[in-house]
């Protein structure tokens, strides 16, 4: 026979959705999983890689300064590193994953405003680097911090938090 609830007894609250489903989300092995979140940031990263990697071709071709072309192309080594990194790591976790790399409009834009540029190509140049590296911090800082992030693209972001603050630091140390 049940006993009646002791009436002086503190109420227990019904878990809420909320409750239920960061209890669902500890339980998951977030190696394995590849959520919206590890999508977008996949996306992004890979996109930020694609115009990286245009935009210092572009600076190879139209620059005169050495400097400038020896940033280039350590934008053009490291960017294409990360990207396959970026890459592999999507393909452990979800191997039929396609990854689109189209640059983004804002991208876009950017890299015909390179093309356009003629004697303020440095410049230009050197602006862009510094507006897209502080861009992929933020967006990798973001990333580390999401509760729901895959650990395998995490570690991938964290790998890549030194080369890209390296990358910041470069292109604002750029005397034109």
């Amino acid at each position: 026979m049940d006993m009646p609830a002791d009436p002086a007894a503190p109420a227990t609250p019904a878990p809420t959705s909320s409750d239920m489903s960061t209890t669902m989300m500890d339980q998951v092995d977030m190696s394995k999983t590849f959520t919206m979140t590890d999508k977008n940031f996949a996306i992004k990263m890979h996109t930020g890689n694609n115009y990286e990697i245009a935009a210092a071709q572009i600076a190879l071709t139209k620059s005169s300064s050495a400097a400038v072309k020896a940033f280039a192309q350590q934008m053009i080594t490291d960017h294409t590193s990360m990207d396959q990194l970026l890459m592999n790591a999507v393909r452990s976790i979800k191997p039929e994953h396609m990854v689109p790399g189209l640059l983004t409009p804002k991208q876009q834009l950017m890299l015909d405003r390179l093309n356009a540029a003629t004697v303020d190509f440095d410049a230009e140049y050197k602006a862009q680097m510094i507006e897209s590296h502080q861009e992929t911090l933020d967006l990798l800082q973001m990333f580390i911090d999401s509760k729901y992030g895959n650990t395998v693209l995490k570690g991938v972001a964290q790998g890549a938090v030194p080369v890209v603050t390296m990358h910041l630091q470069m292109a604002q140390g750029l005397v034109l």
